[in-house]
């Protein structure tokens, strides 16, 4: 006897209940997980995977994917960056929920800025808590996640320009270099971009100072050009006498914590004067990774200060163009990476020969 053919409502039902039932399992499987999983010594893992003074909590290579992606929820020696950077996501987001509640997106010419600003900054965040959660994945991967970290960095540091440039500048400046501005700011984050390459993939010792020096020379070069339609509004402040300081005090904070970002970066503290001590909670790079955090929402905050002043008033922000060379931006980095594999492959194999040796 044929059998007869179930309602249509009834197999959605069983869908449904089918994917409820995944969920729930889940969700079972993330309340069953360790908080503090298995993980190996610094004698243990790959030179690339080593940190300085870093002894311990590093995850094993080779696992499925899920295993890493699980590890967010886990302890080991990445769990606060990721978590930092996952947080400075939300962040971005609330701040631009705030930014949206004083400022008219539709009809403020200036929220072209904030959203060009705001989509440099998520992507960076996005791409760093990314590559701290998955780069152990492989040698390979490590490499990869880490060159998109750094693409990450430069998302960010062209989005920053846009914000020195269309609200923090001084009109003078403005005027000066604005049909120049944007090509030079995608030239220089693509060159800030290759220098991190090169400190990654061409330094014989993975941690090297050398290799430090190179990224926050690039970097810092980047931000102090891009920083100076910004430092030109101090001196008439200071030639002034009706002109205060203390009205440039949301800039003031920028600088000290982007001056923090580049000391927290390139130093190893504290794990340098009690090695083991820091490896998951209180390392330096965790600390640095809060620093840009802060830094984020006191950019976002210095611009709205000055959006709400009226110190925008000799800008033109176009959202049109700003997006084009976001994807200009993208575009030429992805090639430079693509072009970059024979490297990485070379990388990788003198990495673990190196380790072997060891």
């Amino acid at each position: 006897m044929q059998r007869k053919k179930e309602p249509a409502v009834c197999q959605h039902r069983g869908r449904d209940f089918s994917t409820m039932t995944s969920v729930l399992d889940y969700m079972k499987i993330l309340l069953r997980l360790p908080l503090h999983q298995s993980t190996l010594p610094v004698t243990k893992v790959a030179l690339m995977f080593k940190e300085p003074y870093i002894l311990s909590g590093y995850r094993p290579t080779n696992k499925p994917w899920t295993y890493y992606l699980l590890s967010f929820f886990q302890l080991h020696n990445e769990s606060v960056n990721v978590w930092t950077h996952s947080l400075a996501f939300v962040l971005v987001l609330t701040q631009m929920y705030r930014l949206s509640v004083s400022i008219d997106f539709q009809t403020n010419k200036d929220a072209a800025t904030i959203i060009g600003f705001s989509i440099g900054a998520l992507i960076q965040a996005f791409l760093s808590a990314a590559c701290h959660l998955l780069h152990t994945k492989s040698p390979w991967w490590h490499y990869i996640w880490f060159l998109l970290d750094y693409a990450g960095v430069t998302f960010c540091s062209f989005g920053t320009g846009l914000a020195c440039f269309y609200v923090c500048s001084h009109k003078y400046i403005y005027g000066l270099v604005e049909n120049v501005f944007l090509p030079f700011n995608v030239l220089m984050s693509w060159m800030g971009f290759c220098s991190c390459c090169i400190a990654k993939l061409c330094f014989k010792d993975p941690y090297c100072k050398g290799r430090k020096l190179l990224m926050v020379f690039a970097l810092g070069s980047q931000a102090f050009l891009l920083g100076i339609p910004v430092l030109a509004r101090y001196v008439p402040c200071i030639l002034d006498d009706e002109c205060s300081l203390s009205s440039l005090t949301h800039l003031h904070f920028v600088f000290i914590f982007l001056i923090c970002d580049a000391l927290t970066f390139s130093t190893h503290f504290p794990e340098a004067l009690k090695p083991g001590y820091f490896d998951v909670f209180g390392h330096g790079h965790q600390i640095f990774h809060i620093s840009t955090l802060i830094t984020m929402i006191v950019e976002m905050e210095a611009i709205r200060t000055d959006i709400l002043s009226g110190a925008t008033a000799h800008t033109r922000p176009d959202l049109t163009s700003f997006l084009a060379a976001f994807v200009v931006l993208i575009v030429v980095e992805l090639l430079t990476l693509v072009s970059m594999r024979g490297l990485i492959n070379t990388k990788v194999k003198e990495v673990l020969s190196a380790s072997k040796s060891d």
